[in-house]
C-alpha cells in the first residue's frame, strides 16, 4: 500500500505490521495552523503513530485521537507515554464512520493528515459538522499531479463542503521538509483551513 488512495483494511494492517512507518514528527502545516489557536478540545482523525496528537497535547490541547489500526495506536500510546502527555489524549480504535455514529459534541479543532478516506459526501459533511462554534478544521494531504485518479477525500474534495458549512475556507500548497519515513518522497502538500464563526 503506497498510493495513499483507498487501501483495504488488511492492507493498512500489513502496512503498520512491519514496524514504525512515519518520521515521528508532527505535520508542519498542522503546527503552523494549530500554533495560532487557543488550545481546547481537538480531534485527530486517522492519528496513525500519534505524532500530531502528541504535539497537540504538548501545546495544551485535550485530544481525542482515532485510528482503526491497532498497531498504529499502540505506537501512538507509546509515543504519548514517552512525552508524558498520555493524560491529555484519549485514543480510540475506530474508523471515522463509527466515530461519526457515536460522537458526542463538537471540537475546537478537527484535523487530519493524509487520511486514506474515499470521496464520500456523508464523511465530508460529518467532518465539517464535528467543528464547534469558533472551531477550526485543518485537513492536509499530499499534492498529487493527477488528483482524479486518486478518488480520495483530500482538501480539494472537502473544500466545497467546508464552504457550505462554514461560509468559506482557504486551500493552499505547503512545502514539506520531511527526510525520513514512508512519505519522505512527497515534497508538497495541500492544506485546507476553515473556521466556524
Amino acid at each position: 500500500m503506497h498510493d495513499h488512495g483507498r487501501p483495504e483494511p488488511d492492507d493498512v494492517e500489513r502496512f503498520y505490521a512491519d514496524g514504525p512507518r512515519w518520521s515521528g514528527l508532527p505535520n508542519e502545516a498542522l503546527v503552523h495552523e494549530a500554533g495560532r489557536l487557543t488550545p481546547g478540545r481537538a480531534l485527530d482523525i486517522g492519528c496513525g503513530e500519534g505524532a500530531d496528537a502528541v504535539w497537540l497535547a504538548e501545546q495544551g490541547w485535550e485530544v481525542t485521537a482515532i485510528d482503526p489500526v491497532a498497531a498504529a495506536l499502540e505506537r501512538a500510546r507509546t509515543l504519548a507515554d514517552a512525552h508524558g502527555v498520555t493524560h491529555r489524549i484519549t485514543f480510540r480504535q475506530q474508523d471515522l464512520t463509527g466515530f461519526l455514529d457515536s460522537a458526542l459534541g463538537t471540537f475546537d479543532l478537527v484535523a487530519g493528515s493524509y487520511v486514506p478516506l474515499p470521496e464520500d459526501r456523508d464523511l465530508a459533511t460529518g467532518i465539517c459538522r464535528l467543528v464547534g462554534p469558533g472551531g477550526a478544521l485543518v485537513w492536509i494531504h499530499h499534492l498529487f499531479d493527477i488528483r482524479e485518479e486518486r478518488m480520495i477525500l483530500d482538501p480539494g474534495y472537502l473544500e466545497p463542503f467546508a464552504v457550505a458549512e462554514f461560509g468559506g475556507s482557504m486551500t493552499y500548497p505547503a512545502e514539506r521538509n520531511v527526510t525520513s519515513g514512508a512519505g519522505a518522497h512527497h515534497h508538497m502538500d495541500v492544506v485546507l483551513r476553515a473556521t466556524r464563526f
